[in-house]
């Protein structure tokens, strides 16, 4: 009797440790693609609509804490078919755009700019009017000019007296998500427990090891 019932004990924690460790999907490749951040000004309408769609589903499995890793898979391919999709266009206009926040960083009066900063701003503004004058302008020059005014607009957070960029200053269609993702940010309240349940199934298997060895142990015959 106290055999079968070492025997089922261990059996028990195996299991609840094969559930609990194993439950959790690998989210790694998802939020990767989740950081990627595309201005809608580049592309047309249709094809940054159905890469935003992607984004949504995407988002809501990488909150869902108990996705299957298949969920997770499908959503990270069909996230990666419709950014391949994104159909680009030669926007000028955004270019002007540009020049226009530049120029309010810095002309504003309540905004204290140092040399080196007032310096890099007014050069960006000018390298942005030239491109947008340029007869041969084409979408790589265009891209180049994008992300280099994301990379200032990130430095300007950090002088005094401007306020951040927020989802009320974004142009019309653009995500501006509330945080950002990271591998560490899917560990919620139920992985806590996962992980708890992992270590007492944990010590259960090796309180069942020590309760087999001891009853299942053979016993010496007598001579």
């Amino acid at each position: 009797m106290k055999r079968a019932v070492a025997l089922l004990l261990f059996l028990a924690c195996l299991i609840t440790l094969s559930v609990t460790a194993f439950a959790e999907a690998d989210k790694g490749d998802l939020t990767a693609l989740l950081n990627e951040n595309y201005n809608p000004s580049l592309y047309t309408s249709d094809s940054y609509q159905a890469y935003q769609s992607a984004v949504t589903y995407a988002f809501s499995i990488y909150e869902n804490e108990y996705a299957t890793q298949e969920e997770v898979n499908a959503a990270v391919s069909d996230l990666k078919e419709k950014k391949d999709r994104l159909v680009p266009v030669l926007n000028r206009e955004m270019l002007l755009s540009y020049v226009t926040t530049l120029e309010l960083y810095l002309y504003a009066p309540d905004i204290v700019l140092s040399e080196e900063m007032e310096t890099i701003l007014t050069a960006a503004r000018n390298e942005f009017l030239e491109l947008y004058n340029k007869p041969d302008l084409t979408q790589d020059l265009l891209s180049a000019a994008d992300v280099k005014y994301t990379n200032l607009m990130e430095q300007t957070e950090a002088i005094p007296g401007i306020n951040r960029f927020s989802s009320k200053d974004a142009p019309e269609g653009i995500v501006i998500p509330d945080k950002v993702f990271s591998s560490a940010q899917g560990l919620g309240k139920v992985t806590a427990i996962r992980l708890v349940l992992i270590g007492i199934g944990a010590g259960l298997i090796l309180v069942g090891l020590v309760v087999s060895v001891i009853y299942l142990k053979p016993k010496k015959s007598r001579e």
